[in-house]
């Protein structure tokens, strides 16, 4: 691994100058809770075949970590339908899975970079020109506060053309098992990762901070599942020319092939009777 793999937090010099040093402030809290019982159980919400050699050696240290995922909400038949009615952001009313049904399987990008990051301007123009470039339909979550910036801005004037559509918000479950989509473009975050593993879609990978380096690095190296993709030096920016090479890499019959391997694997590990079912079972039993 190299420093750029490592959580964000981790790499923070001083606990006095940086705005997020609040963090390791925590993660030394836990560690003191952690360490007042001889070997403390931690519920994770990962699966067995996707993280054997960090819960192994977690566990040589005596912690008993419990692999109980992924945890997915749309991987459970038996589940009510889930009222959306408390999301952070309202969904969007724009049609955005009816138009997924009039795409072509497997050929749209799909590009969301979390709920709490903002884009900066430029990032989206080069975004918008990639996506120009490689002719393919996408769909493009754009919070609200970042598409007021680019309003009028011919730099992104390919944004919301005829071959893609931008919304505000949308239900990433439902977007990521629709079989017209066949690349997500991604910050990385764990939940995004452990959606994306479950529905078998490759990657191409942006983090930008806490644990989405470590993530990129877990999906590029360990599963072979997506690419994490070169960014600026100057400013972190995925510039145009990169994108496509990127998506043209995670779309390879090679990591397709790999992604829906992990699918599998994922929802076995979910199922009834599979591994996290019966690390959570054995967990409430007290074995």
């Amino acid at each position: 691994m190299r420093l750029r793999d490592l959580p964000s937090f981790f790499t923070i010099a001083s606990d006095v100058d940086h705005p997020y040093a609040f963090v390791l402030t925590a993660f030394r809290e836990l560690l003191d809770v952690l360490d007042r019982e001889d070997t403390p159980t931690v519920l994770v919400n990962t699966f067995d075949a996707m993280e054997p050699d960090a819960v192994a050696t977690l566990r040589q240290h005596g912690v008993d970590v419990v692999p109980i995922g992924p945890v997915l909400s749309f991987l459970d038949a038996s589940a009510a339908p889930v009222n959306n009615n408390n999301d952070l952001f309202k969904p969007d009313g724009k049609g955005y899975l009816e138009w997924l049904d009039a795409q072509e399987a497997g050929s749209v990008v799909y590009i969301s970079f979390g709920s709490l990051s903002t884009m900066s301007k430029r990032q989206i123009a080069e975004v918008a020109r990639g996506m120009a470039e490689i002719g393919r339909p996408f769909l493009w979550v754009l919070r609200k506060d970042n598409r007021g910036e680019i309003d009028g801005d011919a730099s992104c004037s390919g944004i919301g053309s005829s071959a893609g559509m931008v919304v505000e918000w949308c239900d990433q479950g439902k977007v990521l098992s629709h079989p017209a989509v066949g690349c997500f473009v991604s910050h990385c975050g764990w939940n995004s990762t452990l959606e994306r593993v479950a529905c078998g879609v490759p990657v191409v990978g942006m983090p930008q901070w806490t644990d989405q380096g470590t993530n990129a690095w877990l999906v590029e190296r360990k599963l072979g599942t997506g690419v994490r993709a070169a960014v600026s030096e100057k400013d972190g920016v995925l510039e145009t020319d990169e994108l496509p090479r990127c998506i043209g890499s995670a779309t390879s019959d090679v990591v397709r092939a790999k992604a829906a391997l992990w699918r599998e694997k994922a929802r076995a590990a979910a199922a009834v009777g599979g591994s996290s079912e019966r690390n959570l079972r054995a967990f409430v039993a007290g074995n």
